[in-house]
């Protein structure tokens, strides 16, 4: 059967949603799921690796913008009609911060980003839509009064006509011809009609339209006639602002469904990087890293189960998400486990409660996550080959009662993964033979784990039943594993060690629980007698690959620190690149500031020596070009001229020295005066005011 649900899967993919800041990234870990394609898998792992390098830095631009306007555009086509401001402003929102991902790593922050460059740079920009909402809408207030010329003409109206209804009533309230009448003297707006309180015994005394009554019956709510015109004509007022408003509205509904293909796609994109953002911040909290994807080899090195990493708390401070429950603080023991490189079927035997199901559950996991393109809770030198499918038949095997329903049940999912088995199919079998006659169970097993051997399928293999340790030294590219078991505490140690078979321990356990001595002695003639051959075979090769074994280690040890320096290395020359950067442009920009202050010392000065004599008003004049040319040539002058040279119409432009942000209208490079507007008015930016990296 397939090892997403038996491995946990939708539970990383739960874990992945709670990191994502957006529904549009929620929405696409919901649907993550392994490629089965190394390259893709290679692609997201690069994806992912480099945001979290981002993150580290902090250089992730804010996602608080992105919204999924799905459902609002779907209404409009359900129901005819226009987007509600409210709507129309989150549309606006999603495109802005669309619009800033793209700019961030278009420009310089993408140096060193090339995956995030590429997943970035085909996002639209939709600057004029931008606009158009922004000029008619107010986030606050909904559709702005000068969004159309009837609009403001209707609005400005409308509170002429409100604010004389308001005075006129209060004026009324207040004079001797009603004041003795009310019940309050103060006039109520209801239904759209400022209405006087009058008391209910004076109400034919009053000329004018009854509307209400109080809930006691003793106050009527009452529009005086003289009102009445300037009521009906505010209520007309309403209803042509409402249609105007419904206009403006449509019109732009209609900009939006134009462009709904594009924006759509614009959507999609900042979901899948939402959802990308959500991996790296889960890296960052559980040091997670990217495994090598392809060849033949799965091989972790200190690999860890990420949902005990969950339940452990064992995550960075800080990073952690909130919706999450804090785990217990208990140590996870880490995992290193090879396969594919001189052997592709391990059976891991020994107890039960030893950590069996969990080291290849983990194993399994990991390899669903990598091949998902999500880096994993183990080293960096790890790697997992590009399978195409991982089947995996683990099943709560601690129970004491064993039927015959759940040996059923067994051989049925371990019939169907011997049918698909294969070199690319990891398979995962847990508990082996169990469930049945353990001398039927272990044939049986035998059996199975040659037809494994036989499909060439990359397999690991737990069980329980000491005979099939000899399969290890009797299939090809077979190997034994155990998980190492503590005599002295009587508890499982949770390290696996390949190339030693695993022992049930259950007369030390006897042992050490005060069993008799003659007891104790029947049961090791017994199992002499019965195992005599196994043990000798084993003994003859134990020595040799517990040295061999070691080796390994000891070797890919070395070759990990040494991997670990590289990288480390590589880690602190691309900050020190940044950090150079940073000085570098607060360099440039302290030369630009103080040849700018020596020019507004010197200027006043030469504008009067321009009246010297000849032949030395040239001097002057050199100076002065001299000075031009000083503050033209410096780094950041430079990087300004090219900056302004490719701003275009309509491009925002943030002047940080100011603290405005407005769209460029014109660049008049006679003058070197940059024109924009700011909300609704205009304003002349002199060139120098621009920062390159700020624009």
């Amino acid at each position: 059967m397939s090892g997403l649900e038996v491995l946990e899967y939708p539970k990383i993919r739960a874990l992945v949603r709670e990191f994502a800041s957006s529904e549009l990234g929620r929405a696409v870990a919901q649907e993550m799921a392994p490629y089965w394609d190394a390259a893709r898998a290679r692609r997201a792992l690069e994806e992912t690796a480099e945001l979290k390098a981002c993150l580290i830095v902090d250089r992730v631009p804010s996602t608080g913008g992105f919204r999924d306007v799905r459902p609002h555009l779907d209404h409009v086509r359900r129901y005819g009609r226009p987007l509600e401001p409210g709507e129309l402003y989150e549309v606006k929102e999603l495109l802005e911060a669309a619009r800033r991902v793209r700019e961030h790593f278009s420009g310089g922050a993408g140096d060193g980003w090339p995956r995030l460059r590429e997943m970035t740079q085909p996002i639209e920009v939709f600057a004029a839509l931008i606009e158009q909402i922004g000029t008619k809408l107010d986030c606050k207030l909904g559709v702005r009064d000068d969004a159309s010329p009837a609009l403001a003409r209707v609005r400005a109206r409308l509170e002429t006509v409100t604010t004389f209804l308001r005075n006129r009533a209060e004026e009324l309230a207040r004079s001797d011809r009603f004041r003795a009448l009310l019940a309050q003297t103060r006039p109520v707006l209801r239904g759209g009609r400022f209405l006087l309180q009058v008391k209910a015994e004076h109400i034919r005394r009053v000329d004018g339209i009854l509307h209400d009554r109080s809930q006691t019956g003793m106050t009527a709510f009452i529009e005086p006639r003289e009102l009445v015109p300037f009521g009906n004509e505010r209520e007309d007022l309403k209803v042509r602002e409402a249609r105007e408003v419904q206009q403006v509205l449509w019109d732009l509904s209609r900009a939006v469904l134009a462009e709904e293909a594009r924006i759509l796609a614009t959507l999609r994109r900042v979901a899948w990087l939402d959802f990308t953002l959500a991996k790296a911040r889960m890296a960052v909290a559980f040091d997670l890293h990217p495994p090598q994807v392809g060849g033949r080899v799965l091989a972790l090195r200190n690999a860890r189960h990420p949902l005990l990493l969950v339940r452990a708390g064992a995550h960075r401070a800080g990073t952690r998400c909130e919706t999450v429950s804090p785990g217990r603080g208990f140590e996870v023991v880490p995992l290193t486990f090879r396969l594919g490189e001189d052997f592709d079927l391990l059976v891991i035997t020994g107890p039960n409660t030893g950590g069996k199901t969990v080291a290849v559950k983990t194993v399994g996991l990991l390899a669903l996550m990598a091949l998902s393109g999500m880096p994993i809770p183990a080293d960096p030198e790890s790697s997992v080959p590009d399978y195409q499918d991982v089947l995996a038949d683990i099943g709560d095997e601690q129970s004491i009662e064993q039927s015959l329903s759940t040996f059923s049940a067994h051989m049925t999912r371990i019939t169907g993964i011997l049918r698909r088995a294969g070199p690319d199919v990891l398979v995962l079998l847990d508990e082996l033979g169990s469930g049945t006659d353990p001398a039927e169970g272990a044939a049986l097993g035998r059996a199975i784990l040659a037809q494994l051997v036989h499909r060439g399928a990359p397999s690991v293999v737990t069980t329980h039943l000491g005979d099939l340790k000899m399969c290890a030294y009797e299939l090809a590219r077979t190997e034994n594993a155990c998980v190492e078991f503590d005599p002295d505490n009587l508890a499982p140690t949770f390290h696996l060690r390949v190339g030693l078979p695993g022992n049930s321990n259950a007369l030390i356990i006897a042992e050490r629980l005060g069993l008799e001595p003659a007891v104790l002695a029947e049961a090791r003639r017994v199992l002499a007698d019965r195992d005599r051959r196994v043990e000798a075979l084993i003994a003859g090769l134990q020595a040799t690959r517990v040295e061999t074994e070691r080796r390994r280690q000891a070797s890919e040890e070395m070759l990990a620190i040494a991997r670990r320096v590289q990288a480390d290395s590589e880690i602190a020359a691309r900050e020190v690149g940044m950090r150079r950067e940073e000085l570098g442009s607060f360099a440039d920009r302290r030369v630009d500031e103080q040849l700018r202050e020596a020019r507004e010392r010197l200027y006043p000065i030469l504008a009067r020596l321009r009246s010297v004599p000849k032949p030395f008003d040239q001097e002057v004049l050199k100076l002065e070009k001299a000075l031009e040319e000083a503050l033209r040539l410096t780094p950041l002058a430079v990087r300004r001229e090219a900056f302004v040279r490719r701003l275009r119409k309509h491009q925002m432009l943030a002047i940080a020295r100011l603290g405005v942000r407005g769209r460029v209208v014109r660049v008049d490079w006679k003058r070197r005066l940059i024109r924009l507007v700011v909300g609704e008015n205009w304003m002349e930016i002199p060139f120098e005011d621009v920062l390159p990296e700020e624009g």
